[in-house]
C-alpha cells in the first residue's frame, strides 16, 4: 500500500471514526471487566492477564494513534487511571475481585502500546 494511501487513512482514524471507535472500546472493555465471571466466555489459550495486556495494548494504540499529538506520558497516566478505575470498580462489585497482577498486566500492555505508537509515528511522521 502506497505511503499517501496509509497516511489517509490514519488521518480518517483521526476523525469521527475513530471516536466512535474508541469509545464502544473502552466501554466494551469495562463492562466485560464488570460482568460476573461466570457470565464470560471461557478461553482455553489466553489467560487473564494476557486478556488485560492485550485490551490495554489495543486501548493504547488507538487512543494513541488518533489523537497524535499527546505525549506518551499523558496516555500512559490516562491509561493507568482507566486501570485503577476498572479495578476499583472490580473490587466494589462483591463478584469480581482486584488485583494487583491485571493492573500489572495493564500497564505491560499499555507500554507495548506506546512502543508500537512510537515505531507507526516514526514511519509516517506523524
Amino acid at each position: 500500500m502506497p505511503q499517501a494511501t496509509e497516511q489517509s487513512l490514519l488521518k480518517k482514524w483521526q476523525g469521527p471514526l475513530g471516536r466512535y471507535s474508541l469509545l464502544t472500546l473502552f466501554a466494551g472493555i469495562l463492562l466485560v471487566a464488570l460482568l460476573p465471571s461466570e457470565n464470560l466466555p471461557q478461553t482455553q489459550h489466553l489467560t487473564d492477564k494476557w486478556q488485560h495486556g492485550l485490551a490495554f495494548f489495543s486501548l493504547t494504540l488507538m487512543l494513541g494513534l488518533h489523537r497524535p499529538q499527546w505525549q506518551g506520558g499523558l496516555l500512559l497516566l490516562m491509561m493507568a487511571g482507566y486501570g485503577l478505575l476498572m479495578e476499583g470498580l472490580q473490587g466494589l462489585s462483591g463478584y469480581r475481585l482486584a488485583e494487583w497482577g491485571d493492573l500489572l498486566a495493564d500497564m505491560l500492555g499499555t507500554l507495548v502500546g506506546l512502543f508500537v505508537r512510537f515505531v507507526i509515528r516514526k514511519r509516517y511522521l506523524l
